[in-house]
């Protein structure tokens, strides 16, 4: 499942390669008591994420999915970077990223 990277301009984290990250979480694991599958918001860390608050996803056509989140869980800034890696088995690099490098600006 793709994990979306978030940077926000100016925040300091404990890991400096991304501040926040969206990712799936399957039904009946951690803070999930639904039955389907449901996206949080996470906030990088060295250590343990914390889950920050949930994000909501829609696919408005069979090739394009839409995740939406109150912006005050990545701090309320007017701008952000994203990053999307499909991840390869186990620990290895990504098998993919979008963009290729960096973070896609978006402006809120």
């Amino acid at each position: 499942m793709p994990t979306w990277y978030i940077d926000v301009s100016g925040h300091v984290g404990s890991n400096p390669n991304c501040d926040y990250f969206i990712t799936e979480v399957p039904p009946g694991v951690g803070p999930n008591t639904s039955d389907s599958w449901k996206y949080y918001v996470e906030k990088c860390s060295n250590s343990q994420p914390t889950i920050v608050g949930a994000a909501r996803s829609a696919r408005p056509t069979e090739h394009r999915i839409v995740i939406k989140f109150r912006k005050k869980l990545i701090g309320s800034p007017s701008r952000y970077g994203w990053q999307v890696a499909i991840p390869a088995d186990g620990d290895a690099t990504p098998y993919d990223l979008a963009p290729n490098s960096g973070f896609k600006k978006h402006t809120l």
